[in-house]
């Protein structure tokens, strides 16, 4: 082999050092980037988990308040049955003139007090279990819209970390080789007096080196090249991830809306429950002026007992306690929080794909570098082949 082939053989190996350092470095950035990626996918996680919370939390709150409307108005229901008979047993009485008119008159006041105030509290609850449905929907399809949120998460994590082992391989091989290559530059400078030795055996050695080298830069570039799919994937999740939030985000909004709406027809049914019921209660004290000496003595038993038991469910009903202060609370602080978190959502989103086109563009080198010094090493290997065999002549 001629001297001017053999120094191109000693500029093919500087050159493949040259970019063995380049790669190298560049693959260090893009390990750097992958870092900054998963801190930022799982601080993304970590705010999901945390409105995911909440929205649980209001949720267990809504189905609480649903089941008490229901039983409002089962009550409510039962009351209107008690009261039915309660007239029938009343207007018996007055027929057969087995109770004091006026006591009567004050008894069907109260009745027909509460009968009014019943139909208008089970028209009132039954619009508001119409919203309560509506609202538990709204919760069911936050839970499960977070949920398929933070799978998505999951999976792009996982993307992410498979992105750094393949970071990571890129370094080590690039660091490998930025070593041989350094060494390589150095040792083919004596491959004119191998040459004149004849020193078969160390230009084999260089042989050796220039395969496993272009055999690392293949694997170089296989792990570098990985970045582009991984890059396209994190585009199509973060886009994914970006629209359920805003999606999120909006029907809290709109839940909150429906909620605050539901929070005045609520209002009602507490002014009804609180005050109108109550009034009915005023019965006892009649029942205990009534004296049963009379003919219908099985009559007025039966009266009192349905007054008995009509005013310990008006009494439970009362107990109940609508206390809306706890639940406008937490509704009002999940719409705020979910808005504020939303919003961090997705500027670590923006953040994270910022970061892959970083760790992408740090890739471009590796990718094109890994594969010049293929070819390189190949022709270093194919070089030293030709001048071994012209020797072994």
């Amino acid at each position: 082999m001629n001297e001017r082939n053999i120094d191109r053989l000693y500029n093919i190996a500087d050159e493949f050092g040259s970019i063995a350092k380049k790669v190298n470095e560049s693959s260090v950035k893009r390990k750097e980037h992958s870092d900054n990626t998963i801190d930022l996918i799982n601080k993304s996680y970590e705010i999901g988990k945390l409105l995911n919370k909440d929205i649980k939390k209001v949720s267990k709150a809504n189905a609480a308040l649903r089941s008490q409307d229901n039983i409002v108005l089962n009550t409510s229901y039962i009351l209107t049955s008690n009261i039915k008979k309660q007239r029938e047993i009343l207007q018996k009485l007055e027929k057969n003139k087995s109770l004091n008119h006026e006591v009567i008159d004050q008894m069907m006041e109260k009745i027909n007090g509460l009968s009014d105030s019943l139909n208008e509290a089970i028209s009132n609850i039954q619009n508001i279990i119409k919203i309560d449905n509506e609202i538990i929907m709204m919760d069911n399809l936050l839970i499960m819209q977070k949920q398929f949120q933070q799978e998505a998460i999951k999976k792009l994590s996982k993307l992410a970390s498979k992105s750094l082992e393949d970071a990571k391989k890129a370094i080590k091989g690039s660091s490998s080789n930025l070593d041989r290559g350094q060494k390589m530059a150095k040792r083919f400078k004596s491959v004119k007096q191998l040459i004149k030795k004849g020193d078969v055996g160390e230009l084999e050695r260089y042989i050796d080196e220039a395969i496993t080298g272009w055999n690392i830069a293949v694997d170089v570039n296989k792990s570098s090249k990985s970045q582009f799919e991984f890059s396209e994937k994190v585009n199509e999740f973060t886009k994914r991830l970006h629209n359920e939030s805003m999606s999120i985000r909006d029907l809290v909004a709109e839940k909150h809306s429906v909620f605050e709406n539901n929070l005045q027809t609520i209002t009602v049914l507490t002014v009804i429950v609180f005050l109108k019921f109550k009034k009915y209660l005023e019965i006892e004290k009649i029942v205990e002026t009534i004296e049963n000496n009379s003919k219908d003595y099985d009559l007025i038993h039966d009266l009192i007992t349905f007054i008995k038991v009509a005013c310990k469910d008006v009494k439970s009903v009362i107990t109940l306690n609508y206390d809306m202060t706890e639940s406008i609370k937490l509704n009002n602080e999940v719409e705020t929080r979910a808005f504020d978190l939303s919003k961090d959502e997705m500027k670590f989103y923006d953040e994270i794909k910022n970061e892959v086109q970083k760790m992408t563009e740090a890739t471009r080198y590796p990718v094109d570098g890994s594969g010049k010094n293929i070819k390189n090493g190949q022709i270093l290997e194919r070089q030293l082949r030709e001048i071994v065999e012209e020797m072994q002549v």
